[in-house]
């Protein structure tokens, strides 16, 4: 247990505090998709102001399936893939490159490989949950600006704004705050998923797994795609017939946990130090 908080506090030392680089890319994706999202409410003519609530949803809005039969071209979810790309590339590089810049003689020192991938597994969630927290004081920010409310209750507007034509449910004050937790479950999976991926082959090709995960989560229908649990467009916090619920907190931990001991066991039976992972 001592290895392990060393390791994890090595990590968000030289991880997050220290790559300056990531910090920055959070803070203007963040910045750059609030921007585009005022510029929606602006073109749609709201009679009042965005709320908070409207703000952080709007980051994972998504898109709705794709429906060939309806003669209608595809759309890609432009802002929901930045949003989604910036957390991925933030957790990308920094486990396995560690190894390289001295984190090997750490780990021989520390003599536990286990604690080791905790500790990166740790990160990978911290680092995630920061991206998270850091675009929702930019959306406060916004909102501030705008005069608009600090709270989670959604407008009903809200989905019209991506030309979204369903079935919505029909109450006011949507919970913005259980859906927005629930993408963030999936934000984390997601990286783990991605972290799982670059023990087990190399962290450019997890980058192009995840890629064609996001593409596949907005083109298809099928839940097995995971990302499009982040989609406020699917989810039934505010779609009749949407997805999540308990059985998607369910297969989104499931998706955590094999991949926290899928990493690890890879991690613990390969030779991963050396030019491999530089």
């Amino acid at each position: 247990m001592r290895s392990f908080f060393r390791f994890f506090i090595l990590d968000l030392i030289e991880g997050t505090i220290r790559r300056h680089g990531c910090l920055a890319l959070m803070v203007v994706t963040s910045i750059v998709l609030s921007i585009a999202f005022s510029v929606r409410v602006s073109d749609a003519s709201w009679s009042h102001s965005a709320s908070f609530g409207d703000r952080c949803v709007a980051f994972t809005m998504g898109c709705s399936p794709y429906r060939k039969e309806l003669g209608e071209p595809f759309e890609f979810p432009v802002e929901w893939a930045c949003f989604m790309m910036t957390a991925l590339y933030a957790t990308l590089r920094y486990p396995l490159q560690s190894l390289s810049n001295g984190g090997e003689k750490l780990l021989i020192a520390g003599g536990n490989r286990w604690s080791w991938w905790l500790a990166k597994v740790a990160w990978t969630v911290a680092q995630a949950l920061l991206y998270c927290v850091i675009a929702a004081l930019i959306a406060a920010v916004f909102c501030l600006l705008s005069g608009g409310p600090l709270s989670f209750d959604t407008s009903p507007e809200l989905m019209e704004l991506y030309r979204y034509t369903g079935t919505r449910l029909s109450r006011q004050g949507m919970p913005g705050s259980l859906y927005c937790a629930f993408a963030v479950v999936c934000l984390v999976a997601m990286c783990l998923f991605q972290l799982m991926v670059s023990v087990a082959v190399h962290p450019v090709a997890s980058f192009g797994v995840m890629l064609a995960l996001l593409f596949a989560s907005s083109f298809s229908s099928l839940t097995v795609f995971f990302g499009c649990y982040a989609m406020a467009l699917r989810s039934d916090f505010f779609m009749a017939n949407g997805i999540g619920g308990a059985a998607g907190c369910a297969f989104l931990a499931a998706i955590a946990v094999v991949s926290v001991v899928l990493g690890g066991v890879c991690f613990d039976r390969h030779d991963v130090v050396g030019e491999r992972y530089e």
